[in-house]
């Protein structure tokens, strides 16, 4: 979808988000995922040690 948006174009001829944009959205997409996984996985180890 960022990507679609960095390569679109206004009636002026500009692009919608510029490059700085397209990485800020790229490194928080990643960061989402990785801060995800790790959670998931800390939190269900504990929700599970309190159901035993």
């Amino acid at each position: 979808m960022a990507l679609v948006a960095y390569e679109s174009m206004n009636a002026a001829g500009e692009r919608l988000i510029d490059s700085a944009l397209l990485n800020s959205i790229l490194v928080l997409m990643v960061v989402t995922s990785l801060l995800g996984t790790i959670l998931a996985q800390r939190f269900a180890t504990k929700m599970a040690a309190v159901e035993l």
